[in-house]
């Protein structure tokens, strides 16, 4: 019996120290990850980049970091130095120490390297391994500074258990190319299985490429024969002597490509992890989109994160507000806010104690200044930033003492917080020009534009601001660099509600900047307008219940941008709200941020209806008619063309909805959400000559093979131009300047083809050169010419319907010859709208 007793006290302690043993040896059975990046990068990218690595939660394995720090902008360099691991880890920044004349560029098209860049940033790579191998890390995570991870990116690949295994991520390499995986199978980046002596068509090419990509977007990990950027390292790889440095017999470019073909010559297969792909932001345009990646992986946060009580303080200037809107702002506030800042600059009336009076019971600063310092208002907003930043809060929302949200924000904020994958939320201000209207004018536009008032506090970053005396802004200028979200709450500003108001604020300014060298002089002077134009507020109390959007045809920027002007005609016709669904360089257009538009993830549908056949379309305007829609549904409109052909020869096509083009204020608004977000580079034009943009699509990489034989009028044969710009020599009295748009690799080659039939003649040609086009350059970069000779293509027919050209030529008919080829034997010339009449036609006949 004492022998039983004793095994029994033997278990129960050997039991116990492994309980102890088990908490105490959880670090040190993890495994330790070494990150190592090379980095020139910009500010924005390079901020979203950092912000990703904070958001590895490390519950299976530690992080050190690596950097080489290679970067030209002092910014990017503060940046880097100031990298603080939310979770403790060691970080160690290298200056580069090597220097080459031509520095790293890339801009909106692509990212240009020469061989010295290339071999310079093998050996900083090659650095980063020797160190990992050295101090006996793990494995190397070898990650560029352009990407932004999901937080379950290291458990994953550490999970998949491979010696070299890359993270995959999605880029659109070339404008207007598809979006493809940073893997291959062969060579310099064949992305098809091809055995040894095979000889493929082209079409046999696409398809097996096809067959990898759509195994790529299927979560699984994949043997590959090409990977990089995004690359986990095993301590056996890097102990078997796997480097970056260039294998001399060979003449692939790129340095990833002789990493893997040395390993695999070391018997190391190659691997790519498809769970959780990164976000490449591979030009700054694609900063717009990491918003919604980091929204779509927020759900990774540890328990820990989710249970932090969210403070959310109140920042605030007040002068003199006692008799104003003090009192109703602050009842609207404290529903939400935890904490309050208040900045009492020198008040004279009873403002401190109406603030303590209403925020009685919320934990409230409150900094008197003896002195006003509004005069010079940027000494003023650094003082409330500072003391705001004291009470170490989690979010800051700046008001002044007049704005206050509408009534639905209260019941919302909580949720815009809550958001793990946003640090901003910018919003609309409406001027109030009285109790229930606010002013709508050339220059009263507030409520047009997203600005922030909601931010994350970041301790630790260094915050710089805009050192004006006047309008130096709320917050500093850098938060302008945080992931931010436009939110479609709004926000009433009663400061210019009254008449006294405004006058109070008209001679402030003639005080205090009286030339406008703050400030817009012509706005300053429209204060005191007496008929200005005023909306009537409507609170936003309730959600549509039915929508239109619009399908894709899988094409390119021409027929997206085709289906959603159908549908933006549909929703103008009816009255019902446009859904806007992005796609490729959609970001780029202000329809990405049109506050009138809904977004495809603030509509949740119950049903969504297809129009794609009559029957359809007759049951839609039933529907409407009836006014009986069923409760939240979406109804997609299909694409279709606008070229009679493509129904003759595609008879499967959905059928055609008239649309009028010929309506102005559906052009207007096309107009407005067809626009550039940013101002883009035009082509200089001579002013002596009429000017034509000539549209030549040959397909470029998009389009099979042969494609043009079925789409005879996409893509006529060359003399249809010539007929075409012909027409227009003899039409005008004033020598052409001709300018060609083309897809294809060598527009030299187009111009001189054409050219060569006009030797004898004054026209000019030109053409890019260099780099491939940023199709929305080209785009935009039409709209400044008089005439337009284009082809099917819906990417020049779209152009022709929004942009105010004086001749717009198109081929209306084509008829086969008997060795297959095709011949414009008619075709359309279109004149701008005149005061009788709107866009006459006339026939031309091919001689």
């Amino acid at each position: 019996m004492l022998k039983k007793n004793w095994v029994n006290l033997l278990l129960l302690l050997i039991f116990c120290l492994s309980i102890v043993s088990g908490l105490f040896a959880t670090d040190s059975t993890k495994k330790r990850i070494l990150i190592g990046s090379p980095i020139c990068q910009k500010p924005a990218i390079l901020q979203e980049f950092l912000e990703s690595l904070n958001r590895l939660p490390q519950d299976t394995y530690t992080l050190d970091y690596y950097f080489i720090d290679d970067n030209t902008l002092s910014q990017s360099r503060e940046l880097l130095q100031k990298f603080t691991p939310r979770i403790p880890g060691k970080v160690l920044v290298e200056p580069a120490n090597i220097s080459l004349a031509q520095p790293y560029q890339c801009d909106e098209v692509s990212h240009y390297w020469s061989d010295d860049l290339i071999w310079k940033v093998a050996a900083f790579k090659d650095r980063m391994i020797h160190y990992a191998h050295e101090k006996k890390y793990d494995y190397l995570f070898l990650i560029d500074s352009d990407l932004v991870l999901h937080p379950k990116t290291i458990d994953q690949l550490i999970k998949a258990k491979k010696d070299i295994i890359s993270n995959v991520f999605w880029t659109i390499w070339k404008p207007g190319e598809p979006s493809l995986p940073q893997v291959w199978l062969f060579d310099q980046y064949i992305q098809y299985d091809v055995r040894v002596g095979e000889k493929l068509s082209p079409q046999e090419m696409a398809q097996r490429q096809d067959v990898f990509i759509e195994r790529m977007k299927i979560p699984g990990t994949y043997e590959v024969g090409g990977l990089g950027a995004c690359t986990l390292i095993s301590q056996a790889a890097l102990g078997k002597g796997i480097n970056f440095r260039k294998i001399t017999n060979i003449t692939f470019w790129g340095e990833d490509r002789h990493f893997c073909i040395r390993a695999s010559a070391l018997g190391i297969p190659l691997y790519v992890d498809t769970h959780y792909p990164a976000y490449h932001i591979y030009r700054e345009s694609n900063l717009v989109g990491v918003e919604d990646f980091k929204k779509s992986c927020g759900a990774a946060l540890s328990e820990e994160q989710k249970k932090k009580p969210i403070k959310l303080t109140l920042s605030m200037v007040v002068k003199n507000e006692a008799d104003h809107y003090l009192r109703k702002v602050l009842e609207a506030a404290k529903e939400y806010i935890t904490d309050a800042v208040i900045i009492d600059d020198a008040s004279t009336d009873n403002t401190v104690q109406v603030c303590e009076e209403v925020l009685k019971g919320i934990p409230l600063r409150i900094v008197r200044n003896k002195e006003s310092k509004f005069s010079n208002e940027i000494n003023l907003r650094k003082q409330q930033w500072e003391e705001t930043i004291k009470t170490n809060p989690d979010w800051i929302l700046v008001l002044d003492a007049d704005q206050m949200f509408e009534a639905k924000f209260k019941n919302e904020v909580q949720a815009l917080i809550s958001e793990p994958s946003v640090d901003a939320y910018c919003f609309r201000l409406y001027d109030f020009w009285d109790q229930n209207h606010y002013r709508d004018d050339a220059y009263w536009q507030a409520h047009f534009t997203y600005r922030p008032f909601l931010i994350r506090y970041k301790p630790g970053l260094t915050y710089i601001w805009r050192e004006t005396p006047q309008h130096c802004g709320h917050f500093p200028l850098n938060v302008r660099e945080f992931s931010t979200k436009n939110s479609e709450l709004r926000l009433k500003h009663y400061g210019w509600a009254t008449q006294e108001d405004r006058l109070f604020k008209y001679n402030r300014y003639m005080q205090l900047d009286p030339n406008a060298k703050y400030g817009w002089k012509e706005q300053y002077e429209s204060i005191l307008d007496k008929n200005p134009r005023l909306k009537e507020w409507k609170e936003n109390t309730k959600e549509p219940t039915v929508a239109i959007t619009y399908g894709f045809s899988g094409g390119r920027l021409g027929d997206n941008l085709l289906s959603m002007a159908h549908a933006t005609w549909l929703s103008y016709t009816t009255g019902l709200p446009l859904i806007y669904k992005p796609f490729t360089h959609s970001d780029r257009l202000k329809l990405h941020t049109n506050p009138e538009l809904l977004k495809i993830n603030q509509f949740t549908a119950h049903q969504k209806r297809l129009l794609e056949s009559t029957q359809d379309y007759l049951s839609f305007f039933e529907i409407l008619h009836s006014g009986r829609f069923p409760h939240k549904t979406v109804f997609e409109l299909s694409y279709f063309p606008e070229s009679s052909w493509e129904f003759t020869a595609h008879p499967d096509l959905p059928p055609y909805m008239q649309i009028n083009w010929d309506d102005p204020e559906f052009i207007k608004l096309l107009g407005s959400l067809i626009a550039p977000l940013q101002t883009l580079p035009k082509i200089t034009l001579p002013k002596d000559r009429v000017t034509v943009a000539l549209h030549i699509r040959k397909g470029g990489n998009f389009d099979p093979p042969g494609w043009e034989k079925t789409s005879p009028l996409k893509g006529p044969p060359d003399a249809f131009y010539i007929d075409a710009l012909t027409y227009l020599q003899k039409s005008t009295p004033n020598p052409l300047y001709v300018y060609i748009f083309t897809d294809h690799r060598n527009p030299s080659e187009i111009k001189e083809k054409i050219a060569a039939a006009f030797k004898d003649s004054p026209i000019i040609f030109e053409c890019r050169k260099g780099s491939p086009p940023d199709v929305l350059e080209d785009f935009f970069a039409m709209s400044d010419f008089d005439c337009l000779i284009r082809s099917d293509s819906n990417f020049s027919l779209v152009a022709s319907k929004i942009f105010p050209f004086k001749t717009v030529v198109s081929p209306a008919n084509v008829v086969q010859k008997e060795d297959g080829s095709w011949i414009v034997d008619r075709f359309l010339v279109q004149f701008g709208p005149t005061d009788t009449i709107k866009k006459p036609l006339r026939v031309v006949f091919r001689k």
